[in-house]
């Protein structure tokens, strides 16, 4: 090799858990089991009252499995679910 060195990679995966948020290959996403309310906000469709609404639920109930059972709160649609793919995870 010509002496030349490239910067080691620890992964393609860096999770961040005091702040919530996640990014695998240069993409972020929100862990919505982590997350505060004001992160929750940073969220497509998510504002105050549905991000207060997540932390309680998650407070009452414990963990999500999965970005769906968003949709187990009242005010949280489908289409709201249908747009936080790759933006909101579980892990």
């Amino acid at each position: 090799m010509l002496g030349l060195s490239t910067p080691a990679l620890a992964s393609d995966k860096d999770v961040n858990k005091e702040n919530g948020l996640q990014v695998e290959a240069g993409v972020t996403s929100i862990n919505i089991n982590t997350a505060s309310a004001k992160e929750l906000m940073k969220l497509p469709g998510i504002g105050k009252s549905k991000a207060e609404a997540i932390v309680k639920y998650r407070q009452d109930n414990g963990n999500f499995q999965s970005v769906e059972d968003l949709a187990k709160i009242q005010g949280i649609g489908k289409q709201t679910v249908k747009a936080l793919a790759g933006k909101a995870s579980v892990r």
